[in-house]
């Protein structure tokens, strides 16, 4: 991944591919891109986004009007490899993972040249399969804060995290101590 996120902030921009089209998605990546984003999270369309707030679900919906699948999303992510080395984040549910197979899909991740992937619905403590596959291919894993290390020794490189209604506040008390660190990082 071209980007260190303990060195300095960075533009994260993120795309629900397939919406309108995946010809559309590849030139908003790229303009992402070229507008200064370092990483991007290449969103894949699923039936039931629970974790996404309206406007990320009625993209899905659109793209899923396309018949847009994991299988694409990574297409799309190997097109957009071969024109830059910005980092690129597989976003997703669990589900098509399933489907493909945790072991095909870490394979097609790495050959599509992404750099890891952020499963939005897959408790790190239940992701050994799909760790050990992902690290097989030298692919960042969902990792949650250093306040969660403790919690989830699995965890590695990347943070991911869906409140749920009786640990939200925790995760403001984890998000107010992120926000102070980001401030920190611009001010120096």
């Amino acid at each position: 991944m071209s980007v260190s996120f303990r060195a300095k902030p960075s533009l994260v921009a993120y795309l629900t591919c397939g919406d309108p089209d995946l010809s559309t998605s590849r030139e908003v990546a790229l303009a992402a891109i070229e507008a200064g984003a370092e990483v991007l999270e290449l969103g894949v369309p699923f039936s039931d986004p629970v974790a996404d707030g309206p406007v990320i679900q009625r993209a899905s919906e659109r793209a899923l009007r396309n018949h847009v699948s994991l299988e694409d999303v990574l297409k799309l992510a190997a097109e957009i490899r071969s024109e830059s080395d910005a980092g690129q984040i597989i976003f997703t549910y669990l589900n098509p993972i399933m489907r493909m197979g945790v072991a095909k899909f870490a394979a097609a991740a790495a050959n599509a040249g992404v750099d890891g992937a952020l499963v939005t619905d897959l408790p790190v403590e239940e992701a050994g399969e799909y760790l050990k596959h992902m690290r097989k291919h030298d692919l960042a894993t969902p990792a949650p804060s250093d306040d969660w290390q403790t919690y989830c020794p699995n965890a590695s490189t990347l943070n991911s995290l869906v409140a749920q209604a009786d640990e939200e506040k925790a995760i403001a008390r984890i998000v107010r101590r992120q926000v102070h660190r980001l401030n920190s990082l611009r001010a120096s």
